[in-house]
C-alpha cells in the first residue's frame, strides 16, 4: 500500500477519535496539530520508522491531559519535579517555593516530619508555613509536581523556554517529542529550532536509532524514556496502548 492511502487510513482513524473531544475547538487549534501529525507522518515513512510509532509516542507525550484527542500538540513544554528539596529554615522554604512558582511549577509536595501533604498550590504553602514556627522546621522536604503546558502557539512556549533557561532551569521536555533539554540541548542551536516539529521529530529518530542496537523496536521504546526497567516498562505499556488505538487493534 502506497504512503499516501496508509495515510489517509490512519487519518481517518484519527479523526474518529478526535471528534470525541471538544477540547482543541476551546482552547487549541486543531490545523496546527494536524499539521504537526503529517509532518511526523513523514518523517516515519522517511526514516523507516514503523507507521505510527513516531505518532503514538507523541501522544503519550504530549496529549496528557487532552482526554478523547488522537492529535499531538506541538508547543508543549513538561517541567520535570527536581525531586524533594530539603529545607531548614522557613525563609529557605519561602525562597524555594517563590523560585519554583516563579518558573511555572503549580503544584507542590510538602513533607514535614511524618506528615505528608500532596498536590498544594504555593497560597496553601503559605498558610502552613505561617502556622508552623521555625523549631518545626527539622525535617522538611519541599517537591514540585510534574506539569505539562500546552500554549496556543510557539511563541509563547518559546519565552517560557528560554525563561527557564535564564532561571538556571534546564530539567524540562520541549516539543512534539519531549526532548529533555537538560541531556539533549547541543542537539539544538536554540528553543525555537526545538520547538520545530520537523527538527524535533527528526532528533528524537536519531535518539530511537542510537538505542536500537541489539534491541527490538519496543525495547528501543523503552530506552527512549528510561534505561530504568520498571519505567521502560511501563512506559512501552503506554507507547502500545496508543498504538493500538491508531491502528484500530484488538490486543
Amino acid at each position: 500500500m502506497e504512503f499516501k492511502s496508509k495515510f489517509i487510513w490512519v487519518f481517518f482513524v484519527a479523526c474518529l477519535l478526535l471528534a470525541s473531544s471538544n477540547v482543541f475547538a476551546i482552547t487549541y487549534d486543531s490545523k496546527k496539530a494536524y499539521r504537526a501529525w503529517i509532518t511526523i507522518s513523514k518523517v516515519e515513512y522517511k526514516e523507516g520508522i514503523p507507521q505510527g510509532l513516531l505518532h503514538s509516542i507523541s501522544l503519550v507525550e504530549t496529549g496528557k491531559g487532552l482526554k478523547g484527542n488522537i492529535l499531538p500538540w506541538p508547543y508543549t513544554i513538561g517541567l520535570n519535579s527536581p525531586g524533594y528539596q530539603q529545607v531548614s529554615v522557613k525563609n529557605e522554604l519561602l525562597k524555594k517555593l517563590k523560585y519554583y512558582k516563579k518558573i511555572g511549577f503549580a503544584q507542590f509536595d510538602l513533607k514535614i516530619d511524618d506528615k505528608l501533604y500532596q498536590k498544594l498550590s504555593a497560597e496553601e504553602i503559605y498558610v502552613i508555613s505561617e502556622k508552623s514556627k521555625e523549631e518545626d522546621f527539622i525535617e522538611v522536604e519541599l517537591k514540585p509536581r510534574h506539569i505539562s503546558k500546552r500554549f496556543s502557539n510557539k511563541q509563547l512556549a518559546k519565552k517560557f523556554a528560554n525563561n527557564l533557561v535564564e532561571n538556571n532551569y534546564e530539567n524540562f521536555d520541549i516539543g512534539i517529542m519531549q526532548i529533555n533539554w537538560r541531556y539533549h540541548k547541543s542537539g539544538f542551536s536554540s528553543v525555537e529550532e526545538a520547538l520545530d516539529v520537523y527538527r524535533n521529530a527528526n532528533y528524537a529518530v536519531s535518539y530511537l536509532r542510537k538505542n536500537r542496537k541489539n534491541n527490538t523496536w519496543w525495547q528501543t521504546v523503552g530506552r527512549y524514556h528510561s534505561k530504568t526497567p520498571k519505567h521502560a516498562k511501563r512506559y512501552i505499556k503506554s507507547v502500545w496502548n496508543m498504538y493500538k488505538r491508531i491502528h484500530n487493534l484488538k490486543s
